[in-house]
């Protein structure tokens, strides 16, 4: 994992470090073509998600592994078995707090001349604005509700993500800020999609995890 990184400042990286993925060329769709004005462009801009969700990720952690933990306690000490309890206890805890760290540690930083990502695993990538060519913008629904996830996409001319951010995980107003300071053509589809049309039609746009037949089975429209 990288070491912090003051927000006025941009980690170096290689700019091609970390895995791209192939885009099919778009299909038929209602879109609308922006072309945004780099706004600020020359100051770099710290975006980093969504701190709600953390609160989220704690709740059922907490509601499942405490009275399990109390109960197996009070199971096993009475036997003097209680140190694997203890240990899962241990395990659990440092496990859900380096999980929040990396959440927190997750930043995208963004200027005229390009944009900079921190994953959730430490990962630094850069990618110059020269190489992005365009960002795409889609509504995906999440599962079978009519709830939608909004999806920013950077691609490059020869077709390859260079920066995904889900709306699950990233606010609207913080693509709109990556879109304005980059200054490329952007392309928002204002027709909602599935995630198994997404898969169908452009498999290329998700992670490899995404593809799974499981997922296929569970999303297909």
């Amino acid at each position: 994992m990288g070491n912090d990184v003051p927000s006025t400042e941009r980690p170096v990286a290689t700019p091609h470090d970390g895995m791209s993925f192939s885009v099919p060329a778009p299909q038929t769709a209602p879109t609308t073509l922006v072309s945004g004005p780099r706004s600020d462009a020359r100051r770099v801009h710290t975006i980093r998600p969504r701190r709600t969700l953390v609160r989220h990720f704690l709740a059922p952690i907490i509601a499942l592994s405490v009275p399990l933990i109390a109960v197996l306690l009070w199971a096993t000490i009475p036997l003097g078995l209680w140190a694997p309890v203890v240990a899962l206890a241990v395990l659990i805890a440092v496990l859900t707090t380096l999980s929040i760290a990396s959440y927190h540690r997750t930043t995208i930083w963004v200027d005229a001349d390009g944009v900079t990502e921190r994953g959730f695993f430490g990962r630094i990538q850069h990618f110059p604005a020269s190489e992005i060519d365009r960002i795409l913008r889609v509504e995906v629904y999440r599962g079978h509700t009519l709830d939608t996830s909004h999806q920013l996409f950077a691609v490059s001319a020869d077709e390859q993500v260079l920066l995904r951010m889900r709306g699950e995980f990233w606010k609207r107003s913080a693509m709109d800020e990556v879109a304005a300071v980059l200054g490329v053509p952007e392309i928002v589809e204002t027709e909602p999609i599935t995630l198994g049309q997404l898969r169908r039609d452009r498999s290329g746009l998700l992670y490899w995890f995404e593809k799974r037949p499981f997922a296929a089975r569970s999303n297909t429209p």
